[in-house]
């Protein structure tokens, strides 16, 4: 029975190793050399055909490599892992797979989401070559580490940084490089022809689908593995559910807030078109800039003084942005998502926006109020009219503003063109959906800790970044 089972569990192992390897590598390394020649643009018409043997030879010696890993798996062998000619086997192949593979990925993916198209072919050539270039800066480091004994996993490293160092290379090469895989390699094979286009695409974001989720599973892994007590984990935790919300809402919603206020007030049309979208990606950034120095001061435990005129700026401009035009922004953006706006409602919808935002723009005033005298709202105030109040305002800025956010950057960024409108409209509702799922658990989580004296609130709330009771993941 024992050895029954030890079989199993050996086999199933095989197959969950070597069934990635076949997607990552062997198709990887073809559909890289065949994607990564078009983003240099050395493969054209010309010398298509030349490329396209190249890719398919690449794609053979990958495949004569992973039957003699499958070998070595099997046998149980264990290689030498030193020497100039070990560098040689582990470094050609992870130039292929992860400096041509890692443009190749993205350019590829991005056509496979129909990002890609005719209109932005150029802005895709060069974010794909920068990741080629980032890989390959990160290959020529782990050469270096691998001459000298290096370990980038040593005792001193901080588990955190490591984390997403990890799981951002993986994102690229294996949730979106599966994807692009498949996408690269059967163009390359003379498998995806105009008739067969459509067909790939699904199976090649099929393959991405199942890669983002064991990608997820690697990460629960990896955090259990390296983040030993419970409590760390919970940090890692509500670290990554409250700035995973927050890049949505305040860095994808800065610049949507912008984008589409502009357009609410009728500032934003076809002239000045390019002017409101240097401002809002300006501002994109400025916000990410700020999102990367509170997920600092939040790991670090730092806590700022809630006081003073520097601390109110602070506070209020970004309040401005993302509560009053985001306000009046998310409206304008989610009616879109949900195809309540259109050319006959359009004047409707923009007398809403306007009147949401002027709302907000009433409650900013009232908050900037209560700072500089410091009152607190929650003092003396009934419990259920300050529930209304608190996600009364929640649902417009995280609901609606969550799906409105990635609709309205998408379009700044220029990403949502007539092509993508669809894909972008379903993701959009997701966002907006599964901002609503985390709406219900605040309420709950409120309803607990401000009406019930027997609960014991796990929540805290640091420099202004508020801690979620109920985490969304686990």
């Amino acid at each position: 029975m024992s050895y029954a089972k030890d079989r199993d569990t050996f086999l199933s192992q095989v197959l969950q190793t070597f069934g990635a390897k076949i997607v990552l590598e062997v198709c990887g390394g073809c559909g890289a050399i065949w994607g990564f020649s078009e983003v240099l643009t050395i493969r054209n018409s010309n010398t298509q055909h030349t490329w396209r043997v190249n890719a398919c030879t690449i794609g053979f010696i990958f495949f004569i490599r992973y039957l003699l890993q499958i070998r070595d798996f099997i046998d149980h062998a264990n290689v030498k892992n030193t020497g100039t000619k070990r560098l040689v086997q582990i470094f050609a192949a992870k130039l292929v797979l992860e400096v041509f593979g890692g443009g190749g990925a993205i350019w590829g993916f991005s056509e496979v989401l129909t990002l890609r198209n005719s209109n932005t072919q150029e802005e895709w050539r060069k974010i794909a070559a920068t990741f080629g270039a980032i890989f390959f800066l990160r290959w020529c480091l782990q050469i270096a580490d691998f001459v000298t004994g290096n370990d980038p996993n040593h005792k001193g490293s901080n588990k955190a940084v490591r984390l997403f160092q990890i799981f951002s290379a993986k994102l690229v090469l294996e949730v979106f490089g599966g994807g692009g895989a498949i996408w690269g390699a059967s163009e390359a094979l003379t498998l995806r022809v105009p008739d067969t286009q459509e067909y790939f695409r699904g199976f090649a974001q099929a393959v991405a689908i199942v890669f983002f989720g064991r990608w997820l599973i690697q990460m629960k892994n990896h955090v259990r593995d390296n983040f030993g007590a419970d409590e760390d984990r919970i940090r890692f935790l509500r670290t990554y559910q409250i700035f995973s919300a927050k890049i949505i809402l305040e860095v994808c919603g800065g610049a949507g807030a912008i984008w589409g206020f502009s357009e609410v007030l009728t500032l934003r049309n076809a002239e000045t078109i390019h002017t409101w979208r240097h401002i809002a990606l300006t501002i994109g950034s400025i916000f990410l800039i700020r999102w990367f120095m509170q997920m600092q001061d939040f790991i670090a435990s730092v806590e700022h003084a809630n006081s003073g005129t520097a601390r109110l700026i602070f506070v209020f401009s970004a309040k401005l942005v993302l509560e009053v035009f985001g306000g009046g922004g998310a409206i304008w953006g989610f009616s879109e998502v949900v195809t309540f706006r259109n050319d006959e409602t359009r004047h409707p919808w923009q007398v809403t926006a306007t009147v949401v935002g002027a709302l907000f723009f009433v409650r900013w005033c009232l908050q900037i109020k209560d700072f500089i005298t410091g009152s607190n709202p929650n003092e003396g105030a009934n419990k259920r009219v300050r529930l209304v109040q608190i996600f009364g305002a929640k649902i417009v800025l995280e609901v609606f503003g969550g799906g409105g956010a990635i609709w309205g950057s998408t379009e700044a960024l220029t990403l949502r063109v007539p092509a993508t409108q669809e894909f972008w409209r379903f993701w959009a509702s997701v966002g907006g959906f599964v901002f609503f799922m985390r709406y219900l658990l605040q309420i709950r989580d409120y309803v607990n800790e401000n009406m019930n004296d027997s609960y014991k609130p796990v929540s805290t709330s640091k420099d202004g970044v508020e801690d979620e009771g109920t985490p969304l993941i686990v």
